[in-house]
């Protein structure tokens, strides 16, 4: 050691004292007999002043950390269910997972703040609903700092079902508001006496039966990028977003019987924007009635382009009035300058 640091062409990047070196001896252990394995509960303790003695010495452990309570929530969202789902690994799957916990995760850590700590996706599947379409149910874990601090169960499911039933919220996302339910949670395990029935009566939840149209219209002139076809991306996110806050003002206050929009997607040529509109249903307006609004918000929207020729709900196109009387005056004129060349020969 002394003549490898003394060296001077060595190439320790440190300097050592060689006077500082030293070895330092411990006594070997001797082992008498066989060795065997000692329990970790009971040791033997010899004295030289009386007979043996046996005495329990607890096992020395780290410390531990007991695992945080977790609240299992159900919901059935107002989402297609598709095949994809079935696959943890797939873009559709991991894009409503993203969407699922960020959406809860804003949700209740503004409600409960510190004592809140995460939410994860437990399962994607299909919801057993008899309806003409398939909707997704989703089951999330809730994890909160300790049992003394979750909340109740109640509370819990109201939160969600009045944050995301408000019509303006700004999530990109709906739930079957009665679907909203509790599987299991810190109070349902230890909870071993049923509470007395209250006397107060509560109003029967009664469920929103809603009604969707869905509306297209592409944004001339808006460049497309392929992170507008990822809904976890901030391009898709934060364009949804925007078409969100922007749109359901104009629908709000044309419709009383207008619920929610929520964008679905988009495609290239230019940007076509797809979304779906809920109304309650028995309510619903025509389908000229919703194009029409779009068309007259238009000239007042400006935080993107509305081609007002490019409206189609539900599949039907719906023609701006504005557009159709120009192409009248256009096509007149056209016949008038027909005309007037025609009589010059």
């Amino acid at each position: 050691m002394v003549k490898a640091v003394t060296s001077p062409n060595n190439t320790f990047a440190l300097t050592i004292d060689p006077d500082s070196i030293a070895v330092i001896s411990k006594k070997p252990t001797t082992t008498h007999g066989p060795m065997t394995t000692r329990r970790p509960t009971t040791a033997q303790v010899h004295s030289t002043d009386g007979p043996t003695s046996t005495s329990q010495v607890s096992p020395t452990h780290g410390p531990t950390t007991s695992p945080p309570p977790v609240v299992i929530l159900s919901a059935t969202l107002e989402e297609p269910f598709v095949e994809e789902f079935n696959d943890v690994n797939s873009e559709q799957y991991k894009a409503l997972e993203t969407q699922v916990v960020t959406t809860c995760d804003i949700i209740y850590r503004a409600r409960f703040g510190f004592i809140f700590i995460r939410t994860y996706v437990i399962q994607i599947i299909r919801a057993v609903v008899i309806t003409r379409m398939d909707n997704t149910r989703v089951d999330v874990g809730l994890e909160f700092v300790d049992t003394a601090s979750t909340p109740q169960d109640d509370l819990i499911v109201s939160t969600l079902q009045e944050t995301l039933g408000q019509p303006n919220n700004t999530f990109n996302i709906s739930i079957a508001q009665n679907s909203v339910q509790v599987l299991q949670s810190p109070h349902k395990a230890n909870s071993t006496t049923p509470k007395p029935a209250s006397t107060t009566k509560k109003a029967a939840l009664t469920p929103l039966q809603l009604t969707i149209r869905t509306l297209r219209f592409t944004s001339v002139g808006e460049t497309f990028i392929s992170d507008l076809l990822n809904q976890s991306s901030v391009a898709f996110i934060a364009r949804a977003l925007m078409m969100k806050t922007t749109l359901e003002p104009f629908y709000s206050s044309a419709f009383s019987s207008f619920n929610s929009l929520r964008v679905t997607s988009f495609s290239n040529g230019s940007i076509i924007n797809n979304m779906n509109l809920r109304f309650i249903s028995g309510s619903v307006p025509n389908n000229t009635a919703i194009g029409q609004v779009l068309i007259d918000a238009a000239p007042n929207i400006t935080a993107f382009n509305v081609d007002v020729t490019s409206i189609f709900v539900n599949g039907m196109q719906v023609s701006s009035g504005a557009s159709h009387k120009t192409s009248i005056i256009t096509a007149s004129c056209l016949a008038l300058l027909s005309w007037l060349l025609s009589s010059q020969h």
